[in-house]
């Protein structure tokens, strides 16, 4: 449980996310990138601090822009997650944000990608080496064909680069994270009984996860 004390130092979430963006400008300086469009969850969430939604199979889902030169960045949010995250990230400028597209599959794909040039007209980014880290390819023909004057070049090398290396309250999150994980363990055995099934050890895990503000597991087996 969250208790507010004066006396308990707690994960400054606004140091990690600006520490984050400073890396990440590092980064792209050494690859060349002048903007840089994630897809794949995490990436996404390391740059704008939006929690994604998480789901059971991987698809195109929400996207995060950076921009080097200015820092601005442009979010587009899971369209079921929209109003929820919006209106409680603070952090988040709401004029540089907007529901995802939707399935970014043939027929139709064009005008959703569209979405994506409005928000990076938007911010500002009409021209330069643009980074994605992750995309079919009818997507990067899409892309391709509605962004002319922007260079379209691999963004996820440089996505991991940027996100190998821990800042102070990303080392301390992965030690809370690992105590909780020693918990979780813990309870699953002591839950153990003659006939019962494995979701029902899982449950007891998961009461234990949620209860000390873990998100998910990285599956749901045992």
């Amino acid at each position: 449980m969250y208790f507010i004390t004066d006396w308990t130092k707690r994960v400054d979430f606004d140091a990690m996310r600006q520490q984050r963006q400073a890396r990440l400008r590092r980064v792209m300086e050494r690859h060349n990138l002048d903007g840089i469009l994630a897809f794949e969850p995490s990436s996404a969430r390391y740059i704008d601090g939006i929690r994604p939604l998480w789901g059971p199979n991987y698809n195109f889902k929400e996207a995060a822009f950076f921009s080097r030169h200015t820092g601005r960045v442009y979010s587009w949010v899971h369209m079921d997650d929209a109003p929820h995250r919006l209106a409680n990230a603070y952090w988040v400028d709401k004029q540089y944000a907007r529901p995802f597209p939707g399935v970014l599959d043939p027929p139709n794909l064009e005008p959703k990608i569209q979405s994506f040039k409005e928000g990076l007209d938007e911010a500002g980014f009409t021209s330069g080496r643009l980074g994605i880290d992750y995309f079919k390819l009818p997507m990067l023909n899409a892309f391709r064909k509605l962004l002319a004057d922007v260079e379209i070049v691999d963004g996820d090398t440089c996505m991991k680069e940027a996100r190998a290396v821990k800042n102070a309250q990303e080392i301390e999150l992965m030690r809370q994270a690992s105590d909780i994980t020693c918990v979780g363990f813990e309870t699953a055995i002591n839950a153990v009984q003659p006939g019962m099934r494995e979701c029902e050890v899982l449950a007891e895990v998961m009461k234990t996860f949620y209860k000390y503000g873990m998100e998910i597991p990285q599956c749901n087996l045992i």
